[in-house]
């Protein structure tokens, strides 16, 4: 089974579809054509739901904490 791949679409493709929209110029499913952004994901964006997409999993150190533990374990 092959493994499911987000966030395939270009950052300045998403820009352009949410200005048409805002502009009234597309709707939404001529945007997903166009563009091939999932409905869901325009929606979100245009609505302001997704300002900011982090993918991955939180930070477990800060980046000082990761620092100093670098500069300890080369001091080994």
């Amino acid at each position: 089974m092959s493994k499911q791949v987000y966030n395939h679409w270009k950052k300045v493709d998403l820009e352009e579809a949410i200005n048409k929209l805002s502009q009234g110029l597309i709707g939404f499913n001529e945007a997903h054509r166009k563009y091939e952004i999932t409905k869901p994901t325009l929606r979100h964006h245009f609505r302001g739901l997704n300002r900011h997409v982090k993918f991955g999993r939180p930070k477990d150190f800060s980046n000082t904490m990761e620092r100093e533990l670098v500069s300890h374990a080369f001091k080994l």
